[in-house]
């Protein structure tokens, strides 16, 4: 069978995700004339948007998407790009998406100053939701990929790498964050603890498959 394109995967949520690329710049908007420019610089080529629609998606067993599903979907992806920016210092990367990385285009300081920034606005939009449960999650989450990170980091030039660890790593660094969207969408919809569970279960598997890839 030929494999589905993405278009025709996210054909059920593509409709809400304009609303989600709208609901970053808002959150994001400054006054500041360079982390304007650095800002709307860096989010003009917003890639897959994976992380949104995961959110949607575990909002679309509801008939309406409700506006703090938008609001959590921009957070998620803004914390994302958060690190990403800060990713690109450490690796002194020169490309991301065929476009100069942050770093490049400026220096050093001002991407993790705009990284900052953006971890700052996306904790700001989580805790606007007022979801107790949502809020929790993604506070053990941030601090789950910030230790992957570290981890990746530590690990960086480990020829031996252990399968076993190999995992750990991508889990944290990767899959639990895509977990949280799809746990974070459900719980806004009001699913039930079973399939909330079954979701984030769903978004692990998912989010290790994917970085392996």
């Amino acid at each position: 069978k030929t494999a589905l394109s993405l278009e025709e995967i996210y054909r059920p949520i593509q409709s809400a995700l304009p609303a989600v690329e709208e609901r970053i710049l808002d959150i994001l908007a400054t006054p500041n004339e360079l982390s304007d420019e650095v800002i709307r610089y860096f989010f003009k080529s917003k890639g897959k948007f994976l992380r949104p629609a995961l959110v949607l998606f575990g909002a679309s067993f509801s008939r309406e998407i409700p506006d703090s599903v938008i609001l959590t979907a921009a957070a998620l992806e803004i914390f994302h790009s958060a690190t990403l920016i800060h990713d690109d210092i450490i690796d002194s990367a020169y490309l991301r998406r065929n476009l100069p990385t942050v770093n490049s285009k400026w220096n050093p300081q001002v991407a993790v100053l705009v990284g900052d920034y953006l971890h700052d606005k996306a904790i700001n939009a989580i805790f606007d939701t007022r979801n107790e449960r949502v809020i929790a999650a993604f506070l053990k989450t941030a601090g789950i990929v910030c230790d992957g990170e570290i981890l990746e980091l530590k690990e960086k030039n480990n020829f031996n790498l252990k399968e076993e660890a190999y995992f750990t790593n991508i889990e944290r660094k990767t899959a639990a964050l895509l977990a949280t969207c799809l746990e974070s969408g459900a719980i806004l919809s009001d699913l039930s603890m079973e399939q909330v569970l079954a979701l984030r279960q769903f978004g692990i598997y998912f989010g290790m498959a994917f970085q392996i890839m």
